[in-house]
């Protein structure tokens, strides 16, 4: 498929006149779309070709266009998917008088009825054949679309070339004819400029000229440049328009930056050149697949990309079948090592990260957690491999039926309850970033629990605490992310490599002004924005949202270094691929010559796994939020010592934890006991806020005493019961039922004790009182209590000889 144009032909059985013609620049061609009465064409992106085993066989008409001649059928070269017509001459017009082989009456029938919606479908970004916005494809409707995709309905001519020969005197194309007669006819110059050819459309600028690419023609008669396609896909919009983090953008920054580098550099790839085109996979699994099969058919022969693991996943299905190399710099989930693919990454995967999770709960010796994931492959494979290693340190996972979230989720009220069933102080999550900052907020506004959260690196980022409710302060949001540990991977940023990338990194133009807002008009190779990405108001004829980045003014994103090996690792994997051997075949080649490389990046050492996973260097910072809007390291993770905490005195590359409330010490309670507060707020007063604020410093003095209930900790939440019995019973429901309350402290007022202890009673649930003294509560049941006398007391004192004093006598 090197050095090939592949085209999909939308052009329907029942329009014989039905033509294509192609013009525009190298790398940057349009397909358009045009029948002999519309004598304007359309333009139809070339994204829309599918890789099928069918092939049509096209010709130059007498307008320079393209018309179908043949149909042809097979099963790929053996040896390359580079396919070739039979004949470099015009060949005689078509007769569609008959439906051509090897299509059947059924098959044509099918064309004729699904292939217009099917075209309109395969448009992800921004419009479909008509113009129209569309919408993201449902399960269902993929499944369809593949399933006519892989039917005989479509067919794809690819035009066959042979790449540059270092004897160009010997070369001849497949019918032999040479460079003397392509040069005879000017179809280019001998330095690979634009030639003038039998006539006009017979340029470097066109393609299909007898049956070869011009390009490719004048490449090896001419020593022109041959071009590599490189498809990528990475996620910066979910589907329904909110962000996916910045990560997208700053990896996109990185691989662009390599890719001119590499292209600049007369000693690497010296007799190629990389073109891109680019794709929002929108972290879907459904839409990467698309994407990446919209690709394919633009010519892409490696994939670079995604960022997300559902993502990565979807397009490794598309790009396995046809033997495409992927690489990945941010897709971490242990799925894709599972998978008998092309997929390679230079970022380690997350069997890794959970293991330095997994070592860090048990460094502080938390015995008992629950865990909390994103309902995708990189949620759920990445909480599979936590409970593996939680397993061998000897940790209990509480609630051990893989609480899980949707992506995108907006309310977290199962996860919340299934937290305080759990019962635990430390809550272990993989999820991305919007989501766990989020579910903390909500988990906050429910309890006053003061949790540890011990997270994955998706979501260590300032992402976390920004996804959270606008109306928050600053002080409010870092109250709620105290206690936070993430787990991310490990980059020295003084070596010389990342120095030299971090340099390079804030020199390049800015793609967005942060003042005025204007955004970079860079186009990919295919034609499409590169930084402008998302219709976000959808609005066809405002400007879509901007993924620039003024680089001068913004700090270096270290995650970035991994986008930017990636590039660089196809880049050596190519030059080993075809130095010496113009026509050395890549896919799976490509694919063991990229797991092969072994150098030192802008990210550290690679080295590559028979798997592709990256194997040197599995090292991770554990990172803490301290309550100062920022992440600060607080230790390190590697194979060979496991979890090391920093020590002794803060420094300005490593800070001792701060846990929740602003504590120094590791809580070391591994359960906590739930403690319901019922107090008679409605009925006013500062002797409740007082009581209230009594509560909560015993509580406080309880759990900071390592003598007192080591094992477990106090964790409360106050409710209203308004001095009411009926009130009383709704908030002992609740504490009962939603808050898993283990003992009632209230109420303060008698008649709502006794609206509170006809419901606690049948749960068994102790019942303390500090304000109730109705003696109707003394024989209530065994279940209540109180530390203020009864009633009784207050009216009929007991005498002192029933106490055992003599009776007091009267002064005389």
């Amino acid at each position: 498929m090197h050095g090939t144009i592949s085209v999909l032909v939308f052009c329907f059985l029942s329009l014989p006149e039905c033509s294509f013609c192609f013009n525009g620049a190298v790398g940057e061609e349009s397909l358009h779309m045009r029948s002999r009465e519309d004598s304007a064409p359309r333009r139809v992106s070339s994204s829309k070709a599918l890789l099928e085993d069918d092939f049509r066989r096209l010709d130059l008409n007498d307008d320079g266009c393209i018309t179908l001649v043949e149909f042809m059928s097979g099963a790929p070269n053996a040896s390359s998917h580079v396919y070739r017509t039979q004949s470099p001459t015009k060949l005689p017009p078509a007769d569609f008088s008959e439906p051509p082989q090897p299509f059947s009456e059924g098959v044509r029938a099918k064309w004729f009825e699904q292939a217009p919606e099917v075209i309109k479908q395969l448009e992800i970004n921004p419009s479909n054949a008509e113009g129209a916005a569309t919408q993201p494809e449902t399960s269902d409707q993929v499944t369809s679309r593949r399933r006519l995709l892989e039917s005989e309905s479509y067919v794809l001519e690819s035009y066959g070339t042979e790449r540059c020969a270092d004897t160009i005197d010997a070369w001849e194309d497949v019918n032999g004819v040479d460079c003397a007669l392509y040069k005879q006819n000017e179809y280019c110059t001998e330095d690979g400029e634009n030639g003038g050819g039998l006539d006009s459309d017979h340029t470097v600028e066109q393609y299909g000229v007898n049956g070869a690419s011009a390009l490719d023609v004048c490449c090896v008669c001419g020593g022109g440049i041959q071009v590599i396609r490189v498809g990528i896909n990475l996620d910066f919009f979910f589907s329904n328009g909110t962000a996916v983090s910045k990560n997208g953008h700053h990896q996109l920054a990185a691989i662009t930056m390599a890719i001119e580098e590499i292209n600049a550099n007369t000693s690497l790839l010296p007799e190629h050149q990389l073109h891109f085109a680019l794709i929002d996979s929108k972290c879907d699994v459904n839409i990467a697949n698309a994407a990446s099969y919209s690709l394919m058919s633009w010519g892409a022969e490696v994939g670079l990309g995604a960022l997300c693991s559902d993502a990565s996943l979807g397009a490794q299905q598309a790009y396995s079948y046809y033997q495409i190399p992927q690489i990945s710099a941010a897709s971490s989930s242990s799925a894709l090592s599972e998978t008998e693919g092309t997929f390679s990454r230079t970022i380690f995967s997350d069997t890794f990260q959970a293991n330095a999770m997994a070592g860090v709960v048990a460094h502080y010796n938390w015995t008992r957690v629950m865990t909390v994931a994103v309902s995708d492959s990189y949620g759920t494979d990445g909480i599979r491999e936590f409970h593996k290693a939680a397993e061998a340190y000897g940790v209990y996972i509480a609630e051990d039926d893989r609480i899980t979230y949707t992506k995108g989720a907006q309310d977290f009220s199962e996860v919340t309850a299934a937290m305080r069933r759990a019962r635990v102080l430390v809550v272990v999550a993989f999820g991305h970033a919007d989501e766990i900052g989020r579910l903390m907020e909500q988990a906050h506004s429910e309890s006053t629990s003061n949790y540890v959260w011990v997270c994955s690196s998706a979501s260590a980022t300032s992402a976390t605490w920004e996804a959270m409710s606008s109306s928050l302060s600053e002080a409010e949001r870092n109250a709620i992310m105290l206690g936070y540990i993430g787990v991310v991977p490990y980059i020295d940023t003084s070596t010389p490599e990342f120095v030299a990338f971090a340099e390079r990194w804030r020199q390049q133009p800015a793609t967005h002004d942060d003042t005025t807002g204007a955004c970079s008009a860079a186009v990919d190779d295919s034609g499409e924005s590169i930084w402008r990405r998302y219709d976000v108001d959808s609005n066809l004829t405002t400007y879509d949202a901007c993924i620039g980045t003024n680089y001068s003014a913004n700090a270096v994103d270290p995650d970035a270094a991994y986008a930017y090996d990636a590039a660089y690792t196809l880049a050596y994997a190519l030059q080993e691929r075809l130095a010496g051997d113009p026509d050395a075949r890549l896919e799976s080649d490509l694919v063991n010559a990229i797991r092969g490389q072994s150098f030192t990046g802008a990210s550290g050492e690679l080295r590559f796994t028979a798997a592709g996973n990256r194997e040197h260097g599995l090292h991770y910072t554990v990172v803490n939020h301290a309550g100062l809007a920022t992440l600060q390291p607080v230790g390190q993770w590697n194979l060979e010592l496991g979890y090391q905490p920093c020590t002794g005195n803060a420094s300005s590359d490593c800070y001792a934890i701060v846990w929740p409330n602003g504590g120094t010490a590791p809580p070391t309670g591994t359960q906590y006991v739930n403690v319901g507060i019922m107090t008679d707020l409605e009925r006013g007063g500062a002797e409740l806020g007082g009581v209230v604020a009594a509560f909560i410093m015993a509580v406080d003095s309880i759990n900071a005493d390592n003598a007192l209930l080591p094992t477990h900790e106090l964790m409360y939440v106050v409710l209203d019961s308004k001095c009411d019995e009926s009130a009383a019973q709704v908030a002992a429901t609740q504490l009962s039922e939603e808050w898993l309350a283990d003992v009632v402290v209230g109420a303060g007022c008698s008649g709502a004790s006794i609206g509170a202890q006809e419901i606690l009673i049948f749960e068994q649930h102790p019942q303390i009182s500090f304000a109730s003294t109705s003696s109707m509560l003394t024989s209530s049941s065994d279940f209540f209590m109180r530390t203020i006398p009864s009633d009784t007391f207050q009216a009929r004192p007991p005498t002192l000889a029933s106490a055992g004093h003599d009776p007091p006598t009267l002064a005389s």
